[in-house]
């Protein structure tokens, strides 16, 4: 009987529930890429966004940060899913977008112009989102700022 009781005791205290000590997750995210300009040089207006999928919330940047011999950008945002955009305010209309083109290499062989939704946790650090497809422009939004 003394066995029996002292591996109760043993089992018991296994399966007593342990205090979580989880740690909370981080909230934002960070965001970056590549500047990418259809000219010899950026724009100072160039802008960079971050739209919530299926939301109108946008958040953007206009800092342009040294790297190397190019631009990058950098966006702190809330956890989410997002589609990522460059824009010169200064050409209405004109945005270039992470596509399925840009990860191919935007060579005339990257047909589609897909939009590619960059999901982000919270804590994540994604530092390869290049909004770069300057070639998927409408006709009807070209205008003066078409290089």
């Amino acid at each position: 009987m003394k066995r029996l009781l002292g591996f109760s005791a043993v089992t018991l205290a296994l399966v007593q529930p342990i205090a979580s000590t989880a740690v909370a997750e981080p909230s934002t995210a960070r965001l970056s890429g590549k500047l990418v300009y259809p000219s010899d040089a950026l724009p100072p207006s160039l802008t960079v966004c971050a739209q919530v999928v299926g939301d109108r919330r946008t958040f953007c940047t206009t800092k342009h940060l040294k790297a190397g011999r190019g631009w990058r950008y950098a966006l702190a945002l809330p956890a989410g899913t997002y589609h990522v955009y460059a824009v010169d305010p200064e050409c209405a209309g004109w945005r270039a977008y992470f596509t399925e083109a840009v990860t191919c290499g935007l060579t005339v062989r990257c047909t589609s112009h897909a939009r590619i939704p960059v999901v982000l946790r919270g804590g994540a650090n994604r530092n390869d989102v290049d909004p770069a497809d300057w070639d998927d422009v409408p006709a009807a939004k070209k205008n003066a700022c078409d290089p």
